[in-house]
């Protein structure tokens, strides 16, 4: 029964853009906001009231092309991504609202203020986890648009002791971290195509 539910849900592609967010530390101490553009794309199947299905995030921002930098040559910046298996449930109708969450792995390319003072969050390729809430509406019986806003989870980040601008002070002074987690906030446009029913 449970499998002749999902061979007959729908096959569906979803392409999404807007910009993501996350925070780090600036040169006094407190923090700082570092934004860039940001790309989704999902592959899934989809029912009356749930789906499931592959996605994919991508947030390519790099020094220099991330806003928020006043350093000349610009070091801040942020850049980051994530593949994952998630699963939604949404209320049926044409106006939809959906919870979406999926686990798999990611990296946290960058987060850095544009500053000389502190050592940037990195991290290698790491377990990373996915969370969404979504509103669409029907273009016609195969196309949907919507927003989405959302949060992703990143693990094995880390950032280096002492500060590069300020040779005096000391890995004392400021000490290294690892196995760190960090996340980043996303706000999305996106369309969706129901293409095949199988």
């Amino acid at each position: 029964m449970i499998l002749a539910t999902v061979l007959a849900a729908s096959v569906a592609v979803q392409g999404g853009l807007g910009g993501g967010v996350s925070t780090t530390r600036d040169e006094g101490g407190g923090t700082s906001v570092q934004s860039a553009a940001t790309l989704s794309a999902r592959l899934f199947r989809d029912d009356t009231f749930w789906s499931v299905g592959l996605r994919g995030l991508l947030i390519p921002g790099e020094p220099g092309y991330a806003s928020g930098n006043e350093l000349h040559p610009h070091n801040g910046g942020l850049n980051a991504w994530g593949v994952f298996a998630d699963l939604g449930v949404h209320t049926p109708g044409a106006l939809r609202i959906e919870l979406r969450g999926g686990a798999g792995f990611g990296q946290l390319g960058l987060v850095q203020c544009d500053c000389s003072e502190n050592q940037p969050y990195n991290g290698s390729v790491a377990p990373a986890f996915i969370g969404s809430i979504a509103v669409s509406g029907p273009i016609n019986s195969e196309v949907r648009l919507g927003l989405e806003f959302g949060a992703m989870l990143l693990t094995g980040i880390d950032h280096g002791a002492g500060q590069p601008g300020l040779p005096e002070l000391t890995s004392v002074d400021h000490p290294g971290a690892s196995g760190l987690s960090h996340a980043t906030l996303h706000l999305l446009a996106f369309v969706s195509w129901d293409f095949q029913r199988l």
